[in-house]
């Protein structure tokens, strides 16, 4: 119990747990996105101050994408406080407005040599999702290391968004997590939702799997006591 109320405080309420050794954390600065723009950045730091700061990441980056995309540095730095400070800088000067252009987004981060994208987004893309999993599936083919796109809903509840966001990390063996301010969330209104399996895609992966493994931990020894004083 203690490690799921670890997981709903701090930057891993909203962004989930950062980890890997070569990240990239690719921002939707798309108009959709305006409305969240005071909000995100500020998390966008918070995250830079907290999980970045751990050093479990030794290289990453940051790219904002909307029409066009922009890479804050042009290749991976070291995890550093001098470059997560810099990195602080540019994230606040960012304009949001455009569209939503995805797949060079990732195609940036490939090239870069990304190991973990993490992609932070509402899920409101310029193409259809059918063709964004056509392309995911291409450029496996054209970078061949081992990749993963850690999806983050953000601020949207609309379920063909959330089902996007959940299926690009299904199929990149990423994790999907989600975030919205309207719902706030703690231990025992988590451990309800993970009951009802169409709420699955407004908890995300780490909270889900935990909060399965508090229930069926919880199951157990129900059963094992009911055998208890049956038997004994």
């Amino acid at each position: 119990m203690d490690r799921l109320q670890w997981l709903l405080t701090d930057s891993r309420y909203v962004f989930g747990c950062i980890a890997g050794r070569k990240v990239v954390i690719l921002v939707d600065v798309s108009s959709s996105m305006r409305v969240h723009q005071s909000h995100l950045k500020d998390q966008l730091k918070t995250l830079l101050r907290e999980q970045l700061a751990k050093k479990r990441i030794s290289f990453f980056n940051i790219i904002a994408f909307s029409t066009d995309v922009t890479s804050w540095q042009t290749s991976l730095v070291p995890n550093t406080s001098r470059q997560r400070s810099e990195a602080e800088g540019w994230i606040q000067k960012l304009i949001f407005g455009g569209c939503s252009n995805l797949d060079e987004a990732i195609t940036c981060s490939l090239k870069q040599k990304g190991q973990e994208i993490y992609l932070i987004s509402d899920g409101d893309t310029d193409h259809t999702s059918t063709y964004l999993m056509s392309q995911v599936k291409e450029l496996k083919k054209a970078f061949p290391f081992n990749w993963h796109i850690n999806s983050i809903a953000y601020q949207t509840t609309r379920n063909e968004s959330l089902c996007f966001l959940q299926t690009i990390a299904k199929e990149t063996k990423g994790r999907y997590h989600f975030y919205s301010s309207e719902r706030q969330l703690d231990k025992s209104t988590v451990l309800e939702k993970s009951k009802a399996l169409y709420l699955e895609r407004q908890l995300g992966d780490d909270v889900k799997g935990l909060a399965d493994e508090i229930a069926l931990a919880d199951y157990s020894i129900k059963q094992s006591l009911y055998y208890l004083g049956r038997y004994s």
